[in-house]
């Protein structure tokens, strides 16, 4: 039996089939990934801690986890990111950086993911009413117990300049140098909207937790960092 070929109209006619299912499937493709946005970035935060605390282990040295948590990254577009290092103390409890951790980029908080809160308490919580400013994220009292780390550009290839973060200090035992206590970070789904970040609440009065919200916790003794949903 002789075939046909397909005709240019027949072709036609089915690749813009395609093209409608594409693109009606894209939007639950997109919501399933974004919709895992607040695991991504508690995953991607608590792998950060423990590479950091298992390379200063093994060397026996100081390490940090610094946040870079108001990062205009590639092509503008804004976005958190953390990042282990290695530093040296001195005498006077006074550390410096050293390198970035051999091999180790910025760990790039995306898929709509995002840290929006960090507190030395428990009872965490994130005020978007108006939309939330990046730099209220770590408040003044976090910073006050958190490690300014300054990273000089002769010790960062990368750098065009000094910058400085805050971060979790680790001693070469594994222990949280500082803060001495335990630390909780508050991660959910948010969008940039302008210079604000602006999340979908939960249908509850006076919640200011976005939905699908995850806490993360880390042990000062152990290091250890546990994961849990928000329970208001």
């Amino acid at each position: 039996m002789k075939k046909h070929p397909y005709t240019l109209v027949e072709l036609m006619v089915v690749i813009a089939i395609a093209a409608i299912l594409l693109s009606l499937g894209m939007p639950a493709f997109r919501g399933m990934i974004e919709g895992d946005g607040a695991g991504y970035t508690a995953s991607t935060v608590k792998g950060v801690i423990d590479q950091t605390r298992a390379q200063g282990l093994s060397a026996r040295c100081y390490t940090a986890v610094l946040f870079d948590l108001e990062a205009v990254r590639s092509n503008a577009i804004q976005r958190q990111a953390v990042r282990g290092c290695i530093l040296e103390k001195d005498d006077d409890n006074n550390y410096t950086f050293v390198e970035w951790l051999p091999e180790r980029q910025w760990q790039i908080l995306d898929r709509g993911g995002w840290v929006l809160g960090a507190a030395d308490t428990a009872d965490i919580e994130a005020d978007a009413a108006a939309g939330l400013e990046l730099q209220d994220i770590l408040s003044n009292e976090l910073k006050a117990v958190m490690t300014e780390i300054e990273v000089k550009k002769d010790a960062d290839p990368e750098a065009d300049e000094d910058q400085s973060y805050y971060g979790i200090v680790f001693s070469p035992y594994g222990a949280m140098v500082k803060p001495a206590n335990r630390i909780y970070f508050l991660v959910g789904e948010a969008k940039m909207r302008g210079d604000r970040l602006r999340y979908a609440q939960s249908i509850e009065d006076n919640d200011k937790v976005p939905l699908n919200s995850l806490v993360l916790s880390v042990n000062p003794f152990t290091g250890r960092v546990e994961t849990r949903p928000y329970e208001d």
